[in-house]
């Protein structure tokens, strides 16, 4: 009888993974439904290609088809290509041990692992003044990150000063479980006027080429922080997307996830972004792909740089990217290589 008892709980677990991932497919079809400012033939077309409403806003269809897009549910299925290995990339600790051997990294500060403090160097600070910067282990998107200001040795929280492992175990106490703290990138001269209050970055996609093995690096943008993305320069919190030029490094038009209207300035500070050739570009491609050459068993990664007076210093690397800060400029599949490399991991059929 137990054995039986067994298999029922066996099959009713994975009747309902079953359903919540059927689920998960009909919320998002119906997501697709709802678009704002689009003819009916157009959401025809939209609802076809399963892109979302949030992504139409950004999208350029009057210069591009709508089968030249990777489509949010094909984005999601990118997780996959590097298979378990991609756990090793999106641990944000793990990443940085891999990859410190061969990329410049912040140095580590502190780690939490599950609310328990594993490493602090705690003596450094006794009676020093320096920027640092929090993140979560597992966090995307900026979630989480925050700066971490020490003044003469003393670290500010909830109107209370502290030392660095009073400070970790207040951070603990306040839920926050597993995070690094590292020493703040202090950015270029260049970086800084872009945008003052956030560290800004280029986001580069390296991939594998399936038949040769060799590493590229296939599309880059620049991300600039705002008042509502700050500290970081994450685009889905507000920061700002420039388009880069792979071949010289040019700065091209910008713009936000809220809608299509292109930047060419900073809009709050009114600095001239557009036009520009990005200081350090060359250290940043040529650092992800040899980050990524380093990784044998990875095909498929999202790298963020930030850029120092000595050229690119690693933020961080991830299994998969955000496609819409990307192709708000031009389409993925309009790159031939990056289209074969799709078809071939089973992400797209066309």
């Amino acid at each position: 009888m137990q054995k039986y008892w067994s298999l029922i709980k066996r099959l009713s677990k994975i009747a309902k993974h079953n359903f919540k991932k059927a689920e998960e497919i009909r919320a998002f079809k119906k997501q697709s439904l709802r678009y704002v400012d689009a003819t009916l033939e157009e959401r025809k077309i939209l609802r076809k290609w399963n892109i979302s409403p949030s992504s139409s806003r950004l999208y350029n269809f009057q210069t591009y088809p709508p089968d030249l897009f990777l489509n949010d549910w094909e984005r999601k299925r990118t997780h996959a290509i590097n298979g378990v290995y991609g756990r090793a990339i999106s641990n944000k600790f793990l990443s940085h041990q891999i990859l410190g051997s061969t990329l410049r990294i912040p140095q580590l500060i502190a780690l939490v692992f599950d609310g328990s403090i594993e490493y602090e160097n705690d003596d450094e600070f006794a009676e020093d003044s320096r920027e640092l910067f929090l993140k979560p282990i597992l966090g995307a998107a900026g979630k989480g990150a925050e700066d971490v200001s020490v003044n003469q040795g003393l670290i500010s929280f909830e109107g209370k000063e502290f030392k660095l492992k009073q400070y970790i175990r207040k951070r603990i106490q306040s839920g926050c479980r597993s995070f690094i703290i590292q020493e703040k990138i202090k950015q270029s001269d260049f970086m800084s006027t872009l945008y003052q209050a956030s560290t800004n970055t280029v986001r580069v996609i390296t991939i594998r080429d399936p038949t040769t093995r060799e590493v590229f690096a296939a599309r880059a943008v620049l991300r600039v922080g705002t008042i509502a993305s700050s500290p970081v320069d994450s685009f889905s919190q507000g920061g700002i997307s420039f388009h880069l030029d792979m071949k010289d490094g040019k700065i091209g038009a910008g713009g936000t996830n809220v809608g299509v209207t292109r930047l060419h300035s900073h809009p709050e500070t009114g600095t001239v972004i557009s036009g520009k050739k990005l200081i350090g570009f060359e250290s940043v491609l040529s650092n992800a792909v040899a980050g990524h050459m380093s990784m044998p068993y990875i095909n498929y990664a999202g790298w963020d740089f930030g850029i120092d007076s000595q050229g690119a210093i690693l933020v961080e690397v991830n299994r998969t990217t955000d496609v819409d800060l990307l192709q708000m400029h031009e389409p993925l599949l309009s790159d031939v290589r990056l289209r074969d490399f799709y078809k071939y991991h089973g992400i797209i059929d066309r």
